[in-house]
C-alpha cells in the first residue's frame, strides 16, 4: 500500500512532533532543552503555531491508514529569511 501525501495539519501535531524529533534526537535536546522546558516541549509549541522551520505550515506528511508516519519541510531559499525570523520569535517566546 502506498501513503498519501498532503500538507500538514495542526491536528496532525502529536505524530509529527514525535517523527520531527526523532529526525534529531541528540541536536534537539542539546539546542532546545532548558530547566523549565523539553525540545518536545519547543517543538510542540512551534509546530502548533504554524511558523517558522518547524511549523505545520511548512511540512507535508505521508499518511498510511490513516496514520502519519512521515514528515518532511519544504521551502525555498527566498522563505529562509522570514522563517529564521519566525523561529528566532518563538524561541525568544517561548523560553
Amino acid at each position: 500500500m502506498q501513503p498519501l501525501f498532503r500538507p500538514a495539519q495542526s491536528h496532525d501535531i502529536a505524530d509529527a512532533v514525535e517523527l520531527i524529533y526523532s529526525a534529531g534526537i541528540e541536536p534537539f535536546e542539546y539546542g532546545f532543552s532548558s530547566p523549565q522546558a523539553t525540545a518536545r516541549d519547543f517543538l510542540t509549541f512551534a509546530y502548533a503555531s504554524g511558523n517558522g522551520f518547524f511549523g505545520w505550515r511548512n511540512h507535508t506528511v505521508a499518511v498510511l491508514n490513516d496514520k502519519v508516519v512521515g514528515i518532511g519541510a519544504f521551502y525555498t531559499g527566498s522563505q529562509y529569511f522570514r522563517l529564521t525570523m519566525e523561529t528566532s520569535l518563538q524561541l525568544i517566546s517561548f523560553y
